[in-house]
């Protein structure tokens, strides 16, 4: 039976897409395909989780930045579910300078992958947090409380880690 994969989603599978497709985001010549893209990707997902979206493609914004002069790809998600630990935003940061030819495989690009969670109150009555965190092939890190969840809040964020 399939299950609804809004976590997985978010938090398993954005990186090695944000990896492979990073071109997508930042080339002007492939933003109309971006809607179609990540409808396909979506799909892809769900299909090798068996699971549901309960999302669509259109409440997905792209936001392209630089952080510190690095190419960052900023997908705002839906809003998290109030009663789980889901990210507001996800963020792909390539570690190229914007001159340099990036790799013909675009895996193995130097990069770091962040979020902005929801985070889960102690007390009911707490206000809602977020939690700053990067994911990596050696697992989560997780930086304690962030920010604001703003884009402008969560790139701040994101340029004080990167050194």
């Amino acid at each position: 039976m399939a299950h609804r994969c809004n976590i997985y989603w978010r938090i398993t599978h954005c990186e090695s897409l944000l990896l492979k497709t990073h071109q997508v985001f930042w080339q002007p010549s492939l933003r109309p395909m971006l809607k179609n893209f990540l409808e396909h990707i979506l799909n892809s997902v769900c299909d090798q989780l068996n699971c549901l979206a309960d999302f669509s493609p259109d409440s997905l914004v792209v936001h392209t930045v630089r952080v510190k002069n690095y190419p960052c790809t900023i997908i705002e998600m839906p809003d998290p579910n109030p009663e789980s630990a889901e990210a507001y935003f996800v963020a792909l940061v390539i570690l190229l300078n914007p001159d340099e030819q990036p790799p013909n495989d675009p895996t193995l690009a130097p990069a770091r992958y962040f979020t902005l969670e929801r985070g889960v109150s102690v007390r009911i009555d707490d206000p809602p947090r977020t939690v700053l965190a990067e994911w990596s092939k050696d697992g989560h890190a997780n930086f304690g409380d962030g920010p604001e969840p703003t884009v402008e809040h969560f790139a701040h964020s994101i340029v004080q880690l990167i050194s």
